[in-house]
């Protein structure tokens, strides 16, 4: 399986607007992750829309514009209910995850694991939480084998540098 995508979280998102990588330190961020999305390398799936609309209504209207069917390849409605069987899989295994009923996390982790299995594609979940085995995205992902990485992982496994562009 060497065809790759990121999936971003709620959080990933939020850091790349408003803390980490807010584009007023690092304009040639949100340009690139913009381009990525459009060419499918990026994806941002409808839950994590979900979530933005109840975390953050200043990012709501970039998340909505950025998210939804991925361009390289099609549009994942029809895994919906894959996803969901997922869920309810990972649930009992994950329950103070699935107790976090607000957020997408269960969701991301369905998502990367019907593309595996279904589209042959290795979803790798893009998250800027902690690795609390029992409540974060990150320990989650390692117990059910699900590739994960945080932002600054993700522009170093695809090689994206961004220099300094001091006057």
């Amino acid at each position: 399986m060497t065809d790759r995508c990121y999936i971003l979280d709620a959080c990933a998102i939020i850091a790349l607007h408003k803390e980490i990588y807010r584009p007023s330190v690092f304009p040639d961020i949100l340009p690139r992750i913009e381009e990525s999305i459009r060419n499918g390398l990026i994806w941002i799936p409808p839950q994590v829309v979900t979530e933005m609309s109840r975390k953050d209504d200043t990012l709501l209207e970039w998340t909505e514009q950025h998210a939804g069917a991925h361009p390289r390849n099609g549009d994942f409605n029809a895994e919906s209910q894959k996803v969901e069987d997922e869920v309810g899989a990972l649930s009992p295994r994950h329950a103070k995850l699935a107790k976090k009923q607000k957020s997408a996390d269960l969701h991301l982790m369905g998502w990367a694991k019907v593309l595996r299995n279904v589209k042959e594609l290795e979803a790798v979940v893009i998250t800027q939480e902690g690795t609390n085995a029992q409540t974060k995205i990150p320990g989650a992902c390692e117990q059910e084998k699900i590739p994960w990485n945080n932002l600054a992982g993700m522009f170093a496994e695809l090689g994206w540098q961004f220099l300094n562009k001091a006057p």
